[in-house]
């Protein structure tokens, strides 16, 4: 199975949680730049909202695609348009979590003792997650 490009998303929901994924995937399957309106349309808001949260869509190099925008136009309309195009292609970024659960050096460092109590607990979570049953104990410790 092919892996997909990571992207980071906002902690917020909302209608433009995820603005850069989708607009990098719609010029990915378009194959061509896409036009401000284009996007606010496949939306469903405007085209002075969607002016509004994509000052941030070109701002930094992203660590997965990097989006260019054109210089700006006035629409039949009187609004600012622009048309975004990808710079680099996306690629898949897969990011490093900080706290690892059982590092190389620890399993070498453990005691024999500790060393076993890990394994018969991964072999317990092996066996509840097979059952099905792993999320709901999760969650009753919780």
């Amino acid at each position: 199975m092919k892996r997909t490009p990571f992207y980071r998303r906002p902690g917020r929901t909302g209608q433009f949680s995820g603005l850069r994924e989708r607009v990098i995937w719609m010029i990915q399957t378009r194959g061509h730049p896409v036009t401000g309106s284009e996007i606010a349309a496949s939306f469903g808001v405007t085209l002075i909202e969607f002016n509004r949260s994509a000052k941030n869509l070109t701002r930094g190099t992203g660590k997965v695609a990097r989006l260019e925008a054109s210089p700006t136009w006035v629409t039949e309309s009187g609004i600012v348009d622009r048309q975004f195009n990808l710079v680099t292609p996306a690629k898949v970024v897969v990011p490093q979590g900080k706290t690892r659960l059982c590092t190389r050096g620890a399993v070498l460092h453990a005691s024999k003792k500790v060393h076993q109590e890990c394994l018969d607990k991964a072999a317990r979570r092996s066996r509840l997650i097979k059952a099905n049953l792993y999320i709901d104990e999760f969650e009753a410790v919780l």
